[in-house]
């Protein structure tokens, strides 16, 4: 029968066959990160990453150019900041008009400063100082709690954005977790000034919103 002699032929082409050789896996790359609370940045084969806050950050992460490895530090306090002697940075870039030297950020806030101007997500405030500058807090009586509003020598802010009319000098942020406030002239829900209200006089009944 001629079948069997086709059988044999395929049989001595399978067994004829070249192994499949695979590759093997290549190392990953090393990481470290250049602070122990500061996952944000991190150092991958002698090349500085911002790696994003979003899910699957480190497959998103930010190649920084012109930094200056020596001097770069990441910052313990509002981890998004790093800083070295000719920048800071937010977010892996260069954050504009900010002196590295005098340059702080705020635990669980927006806010930052240098001695020259106040920022407020990542952005400089006009015409604000820095030197002068701070977060009103909540006090609850258990701890104090930074509010949304911050003040300088010269203005009032609500989450960076200016309240013309309020005075620095009596401003005050009212209870947790309200955004209430009030100085002598006005009382301030979300940094507007509430028709009618008197600041001397002006109390927070009920906080919830």
């Amino acid at each position: 029968m001629k079948i069997f002699p086709t059988l044999i032929v395929i049989i001595l082409l399978v067994g004829c066959a070249a192994p499949t050789i695979s590759e093997p896996p290549q190392p990953e790359p090393e990481r470290k990160y250049l602070l122990e609370n500061n996952s944000r940045y991190m150092l991958i084969e002698d090349a500085l990453y911002y790696i994003p806050r979003l899910k699957g950050g480190y497959d998103n992460r930010v190649a920084m150019e012109g930094v200056d490895k020596a001097s770069f530090v990441a910052l313990d306090i509002g981890e998004d900041y790093a800083k070295d002697k000719k920048n800071v940075y937010r977010e892996g870039k260069v954050l504009e008009k900010a002196d590295p030297k005098s340059f702080e950020a705020f635990s669980r806030s927006d806010y930052a400063r240098d001695q020259n101007r106040v920022f407020y997500d990542g952005k400089p405030i006009t015409d604000s100082d820095g030197k002068t500058f701070t977060i009103l807090t909540y006090d609850n009586e258990e701890e104090l709690i930074l509010s949304s509003y911050g003040k300088d020598s010269r203005a009032v802010y609500f989450e960076g954005e200016k309240i013309s009319v309020a005075d620095p000098g009596t401003f005050i942020a009212l209870e947790s977790p309200s955004p209430f406030a009030r100085d002598k002239f006005n009382a301030y829900f979300r940094g507007k000034v509430i028709t009618g209200s008197h600041g001397d006089s002006f109390e927070v009944l009920d906080s919830r919103e």
